[in-house]
């Protein structure tokens, strides 16, 4: 995926029955099992960049 510097983008990562989410501004870019991509199921949540990354209104929530 190709970002952009100097530009803010909406995030959204979700959880689900194990199935994970992850979109980019309403484009999904990936879904996957946990389970067949052996990631953590439950407790942990990290972000990795290569970059100064700014991150704001983070919410957290159990749907």
């Amino acid at each position: 995926m190709q970002l952009e510097n100097n530009k803010w983008y909406a995030v959204k990562i979700k959880v689900m029955n194990n199935q994970l989410s992850f979109s980019v501004d309403g484009k999904t870019s990936l879904e996957c099992s946990l389970e067949k991509s052996n990631l953590n199921q439950k407790g942990k949540l990290g972000f990795i960049t290569n970059g100064e990354v700014k991150i704001t209104d983070l919410n957290i929530r159990t749907l």
